[in-house]
């Protein structure tokens, strides 16, 4: 299994503005040069390999999400903490 994580994360880290859209975007990408880059693949495939290479794709992208909803919620307590001071 390839390390999907690294590599979204990279990506994630460089946008300009790290918005939920700006990501999806780069998440649409990565699914798509993953369907392509197996699809090419000799000798194929099977069918669940091609199933769980997707699967581990989606589970990276349901962690970045993840943390990226954390890290907005401590920015937002950060900004709630430095304004009531």
């Amino acid at each position: 299994m390839a390390d999907y994580y690294s590599v979204i994360a990279r990506a994630v880290s460089r946008l300009p503005c790290n918005t939920g859209e700006a990501r999806h975007v780069i998440y649409e990408q990565a699914r798509t040069a993953l369907r392509e880059a197996l699809s090419n693949n000799d000798p194929p495939f099977s069918e669940t390999e091609l199933a769980n290479e997707q699967a581990a794709l989606d589970a990276c992208i349901r962690v970045l999400e993840v943390v990226s909803d954390l890290r907005g919620v401590a920015r937002d307590d950060a900004q709630t903490q430095g304004s009531s001071a």
